[in-house]
């Protein structure tokens, strides 16, 4: 498996530092969010993070850090309808 050859940034640096940082191999990844897309799963949890759905858990467990940009919503959408 070949790696990047461009150092990492300041936060990816730091992380590593202060974290154990494994490699993983991308093939299970890569077929679980395949099975999330097809089954609607994806979809969901990114509508939830967006704010066009509510979360399962109540408006208290939204993470208030992450919400995708007005240009990202419009792509998703266009792309998942």
């Amino acid at each position: 498996m070949g790696g990047s050859r461009q150092p990492p940034d300041d936060k990816q640096a730091e992380l590593r530092r202060t974290n154990p940082v494994y490699r993983i191999e991308h093939d299970h990844v890569d077929q679980q969010m395949r099975d999330w897309a097809n089954d609607g799963s994806l979809y969901e949890v990114l509508r939830i993070a967006a704010g066009d759905s509510p979360h399962p858990d109540g408006e208290d467990a939204r993470n208030p850090g992450f919400s995708l940009t007005d240009s990202y919503r419009t792509r998703f959408l266009a792309l998942s309808s």
